[in-house]
């Protein structure tokens, strides 16, 4: 009986401590400033090494074309969604065309990611049109 308290105990402590960590890792906001260097491009910054909130890697370009966005270079992996959230409050035009000027194993999975809500997003206009 006290064997099965401890272990209802020590399982019920890991739980909240677990709990606590994840919404201490979610609460972390990553922070990208968007600078305006002409009427149609944009470059996305914050990059910051050794503070997690503020390094993402590089700069990008954002070019706003007629026929979409072009993106110069993407950021790390897992600021993807973050990134293109900052596009979306440049502009309303769907990203068409992503360039990286170099790689690196990390920057194919936000490309990736990019490449995918880019699609979605493609779609979306056609089918409006």
């Amino acid at each position: 009986m006290i064997r099965a308290m401890k272990r209802t105990l020590v399982l019920s402590a890991l739980l909240i401590v677990g709990a606590l960590a994840i919404a201490a890792a979610q609460q972390t906001k990553q922070v990208i400033d968007v600078q305006k260097v002409s009427d149609n491009y944009y470059v996305l910054t914050s990059s910051t090494p050794g503070n997690d909130a503020t390094f993402s890697g590089g700069n990008v370009g954002v070019f706003i074309t007629n026929g979409g966005v072009v993106l110069v270079d993407t950021k790390l992996a897992g600021w993807g969604q973050t990134f293109l959230e900052r596009v979306k409050s440049i502009t309303s035009k769907p990203v068409t065309m992503i360039i990286n000027t170099h790689t690196h194993g990390i920057t194919r999975a936000t490309t990736t990611s990019s490449a995918r809500a880019s699609r979605s997003s493609r779609r979306r206009t056609r089918r409006r049109t």
